[in-house]
């Protein structure tokens, strides 16, 4: 991430030939176009993207914790909502150095000002202001849009729900033709690349562990809707409750300025059925980024509504309010609590790095090379830059030399034949590495696999393991060190 926040400080656009595909990132730039001003007072640092973050949590977690106050009347279950989003927050991808953190305030941002203002047309302006941002925060943040186009559509007004889709499908449009044209390579970062590498990855495995994670996390706030929804039909009458459900599936019959249905139905609760169908559908099949998508995308909808049920409850029921304190409990007893690492391999890295030049290094190690100014020449998004190959006709590039294809091509016929001349003075390779760039592309014009060629040319000296925070996607990770083996010496005749 710093990196291109480094080349956008620089005047630069990450999207271009130039930095293809060694700079290459399938996340959207806002986030580093706002943080890149902020580097020429505070460094290019991971600590300066990790406060930006910290900053639109907050926000997500205080337009939630608003929503409670409004709908409940109760400091308690505003402040506990608040805890709740701000532990659901801070899991695993969003309060890193990334695109998550601005991408739900804007998200949340998006869905429950309308609300808030009751869909009037100062709010449906933001609403779509809110929709274009997300997009070029973080993909599937578009979500949010499609859930209040939908709401609008069948329980507001028809009319207006088509002319907000349409309002925004053509700003959204008209910016990503824009982008194009100026970024070359944004939709092959950002789109062919992100949706190939997820249609490869997907995996219903995932989505269940995911789930039996999530509602194992809000098992305290969900028993107790569970136990008001089933006291409310006993006490109703199971036909009467049946009929007023399906009651409010009734079709209206105002024209386009009415809504599709009669009857209304709640705001959050609707957000929270379709983000939820977002994450079973696709998201949540997708191994990376370990439920931050469940919590972003559901959790706003489903601590609202949580806290609104239980403040409606009946008096009999309050007794079993505490149970919620289970939920507090779970989601903080999920987050990592031990920090420490092992600085002292860091360090022999640091210097390792340091008396070297020329560096084929791993991801691990780009805000290294970075703080070193040594070249980076791969980020670890690199390797997924061949999956945009697979787009469609209209968007391949006319000049042939400018395909992702040739330029793939060309990147790896150039790192081999660095290889060969042993030209980087060091290779620093994790598994990572070994797999997306020597197995997966063997060198051109050799019988030898990757590996093994770069066996032939450099020999692996040593391993390095560097200490992670000990959490989802941490640990220790072990970095082969090759170094380039001597030159035969040419005999002399």
């Amino acid at each position: 991430m710093p990196l291109i926040t480094g080349i956008i400080a620089e005047g630069f656009n990450p999207y271009t030939r130039e930095f293809q595909p060694h700079a290459a990132d399938v996340y959207p730039p806002l986030y580093n176009i706002m943080v890149a001003p902020l580097t020429q007072l505070f460094g290019n640092t991971f600590l300066l993207h990790r406060s930006v973050s910290a900053v639109f949590i907050v926000m997500a977690c205080g337009l939630v914790s608003l929503v409670t106050q409004k709908t409940t009347r109760n400091w308690q279950f505003s402040l506990a909502t608040f805890a709740l989003m701000y532990a659901a927050l801070l899991f695993y991808g969003t309060p890193v150095a990334s695109t998550n953190a601005p991408g739900v305030a804007i998200f949340v941002a998006g869905v429950i000002v309308p609300w808030y203002l009751k869909f009037n047309r100062n709010s449906l302006v933001f609403a779509v202001v809110c929709g274009i941002l997300a997009f070029y925060t973080k993909q599937y943040f578009i979500v949010g849009m499609a859930i209040l186009c939908l709401y609008l559509f069948l329980y507001h007004s028809m009319s207006k729900a088509l002319i907000l889709g349409a309002i925004y499908a053509t700003c959204l449009l008209s910016t990503l033709t824009a982008v194009h044209y100026t970024s070359p390579y944004y939709l092959d970062n950002t789109l062919f690349t992100p949706s190939a590498a997820m249609a490869g990855l997907q995996t219903v495995d995932i989505l269940f562990i995911q789930l039996r994670t999530y509602l194992a996390t809000y098992s305290g706030l969900l028993a107790v809707m569970l136990i008001t929804a089933f006291t409310w039909v006993y006490n109703t009458g199971w036909s009467k409750a049946l009929r007023l459900l399906t009651c409010r599936f009734q079709l209206a019959k105002a024209g386009l300025q009415g809504p599709l249905f009669n009857s209304q139905v709640d705001f959050f609760w609707f957000g929270l059925f379709w983000s939820s169908m977002a994450i079973v559908v696709t998201l949540g099949q997708n191994p990376g980024n370990y439920m931050t998508y469940l919590f972003q995308l559901m959790s706003p909808f489903l601590l609202i509504v949580a806290f609104r049920t239980i403040a409606d409850m009946p008096e009999k029921l309050k007794f079993i309010s505490p149970v919620i304190l289970l939920s507090l409990y779970q989601a903080y007893a999920i987050l990592p609590k031990d920090f420490s690492t092992d600085l002292s391999k860091w360090s022999e890295m640091e210097e390792l790095i340091a008396e070297n030049d020329e560096i084929l290094a791993t991801q691990m190690l780009v805000m290294t090379l970075l703080q070193q100014n040594k070249k980076v020449n791969q980020d670890g998004h690199t390797f997924y830059f061949p999956l945009a190959a697979g787009k469609p006709a209209i968007f391949i590039k006319a000049r042939p030399e400018d395909t992702v294809e040739a330029i793939w091509s060309d990147y790896i016929a150039t790192m081999y034949h660095k290889i060969e001349k042993r030209e980087y003075d060091l290779v620093l390779a994790s598994s990572w590495e070994m797999r997306g760039f020597f197995d997966r592309n063997p060198p051109p014009n050799s019988d030898l696999n990757g590996r093994k060629f770069l066996a032939r040319h450099y020999k692996n000296a040593r391993t390095i393991p560097l200490s992670m925070t000990d959490r989802y996607g941490g640990g220790t990770y072990n970095i082969q060190v090759w170094q380039p083996r001597k030159k035969p010496s040419l005999k002399r005749p």
